[in-house]
């Protein structure tokens, strides 16, 4: 008989318990452990970008008086719920040109951040599969995040259903190139048709060492009413198929609510299925900011749970937290600023859900469950930093004991950043957000 989740106690306080951390800690409170900023010649390459856009589609001064409406429209089609937007709409070349001039370059801005990280150092010879690719959003980002990657023989290969958006993606690419260095694009890009997240396609991709999925499955929402567990379990194993032993795969979606419970649907499937996050996530177990996302397993009372081991959640509310970042928008160039002002769009915020998942374990391997004693803990900033009455600035956060608030000195840094922080010796819980105190 299944053991009631109520009596599935944390092992965590168990641990705690029996290893208390020691009576003296070390001097060092916390540390940082892994941080992703804009590289050096960023915001150079971003300016760049904006005149490269122009070069590969050039604008008549006589479609420029209307390029704002056709930015405001197509914000307001990408925003709604409509199931009579054409999935072919970017190859329209009003809504291409709105498209790249107003989307593209704002989430390069998003991404380049997240791709200067630690893990998207791509060897000699590797293969990027990028699903979905639209207008080379994620080939860009990349080369612009990552200036070590420039002059290596990589293989790009881009995947979208228009074909139109490919070419002016790839034009994008190379103008940017020979506006930054001087030089044409040094990786073979290869250029693919087809659908992705359907049941269409001929799915003959070359396995790839990095999966890329970004903005992909949002698009699918107000097409695929299923459950999102259905939905969470069929993408991953259609993106498990793309990759080959040792690749990652990676999936970004804007850092709204729904974006966020798919995010954390298909973390826990590819968990289930032996991989495991290598990024955001500190753990391998459930996650405690899955928003309006329970679990693939049900209690006693068939209520959905995570079939994972379960950590500290939030007090339950109407509008359960979810995992998102806010992005450093530092960077942006001044022209974009401008421009999203004057077509009524200003952007003083971006926020995002991703997911980097490792290579799958062998079978051999169990799952990175347990829990060690240790008198660090590693978490991840998730939100903005707030005052707290008697406590301070804190942030909340992720880690393996769960939903937690940290404080202190480790609460300045930003949203996304990786810390260690000294384990408690006790659970202590806000009573307000139910969030597990952590002291740095």
């Amino acid at each position: 008989m299944k053991q009631p989740f109520s009596e599935r106690c944390d092992p965590r306080d168990a641990l705690l318990r029996s290893n208390p951390a020691p009576a003296v800690h070390e001097k060092r409170d916390f540390r940082v452990m892994e941080r992703s900023d804009f590289p050096p010649d960023a915001k150079r390459c971003l300016e760049h970008l904006v005149d490269a856009i122009d070069d590969a589609l050039p604008l008549p001064k006589t479609r420029r008086r209307d390029l704002a409406r056709s930015v405001r429209d197509l914000w307001t089609s990408l925003t709604s719920e409509r199931s009579d937007r054409p999935a072919d709409y970017l190859g329209m070349p009003e809504s291409l040109s709105a498209y790249a001039r107003y989307f593209l370059p704002w989430n390069v801005v998003r991404l380049v951040p997240l791709f200067a990280g630690p893990r998207f150092d791509l060897r000699e010879g590797s293969t990027l599969l990028d699903l979905g690719s639209g207008p080379f959003t994620v080939p860009i980002a990349l080369w612009i995040a990552r200036p070590e990657l420039r002059t290596r023989k990589l293989k790009v290969v881009c995947v979208d259903r228009v074909a139109r958006v490919l070419e002016a993606g790839e034009a994008i690419l190379d103008a940017l190139s020979l506006r930054s260095t001087g030089q044409a694009i040094s990786w073979t890009i290869e250029t693919r048709r087809d659908v992705i997240g359907g049941r269409r396609g001929n799915r003959t991709f070359p396995p790839a060492d990095l999966v890329t999925a970004v903005n992909v499955f949002t698009e699918t929402f107000w097409q695929d009413r299923r459950p999102v567990r259905e939905k969470a379990v069929d993408f991953a194993v259609e993106l498990d198929s793309f990759r080959n032993p040792g690749g990652r795969i990676l999936v970004v979606e804007p850092g709204e609510p729904r974006s966020g419970a798919f995010i954390s649907a298909i973390r826990e499937a590819f968990i289930l299925s032996g991989s495991d996050p290598a990024a955001p996530c500190p753990h391998a177990r459930a996650c405690p900011v899955s928003g309006a996302f329970r679990g693939f397993d049900t209690d006693n009372a068939g209520i959905p749970v995570s079939a994972l081991p379960p950590v500290h959640r939030p007090r339950h509310r109407v509008k359960m937290p979810w995992c998102h970042f806010v992005c450093d928008i530092s960077a942006a160039p001044k022209r974009l600023e401008k421009f999203s002002e004057d077509v009524g769009l200003p952007k003083d915020r971006l926020t995002l859900c991703y997911l980097l998942v490792d290579p799958a374990r062998p079978e051999s391997e169990g799952p990175k469950h347990p829990l060690t004693p240790s008198n660090h803990l590693s978490v991840r900033m998730v939100s903005d930093a707030m005052r707290i009455p008697r406590l301070g600035t804190g942030r909340y956060a992720c880690s393996e004991i769960g939903y937690s608030l940290v404080t202190g000195p480790a609460a300045e840094e930003a949203s996304g950043r990786l810390v260690e922080v000294l384990t408690p010796r006790s659970i202590d819980r806000d009573e307000k957000s139910g969030a597990v105190v952590l002291t740095s």
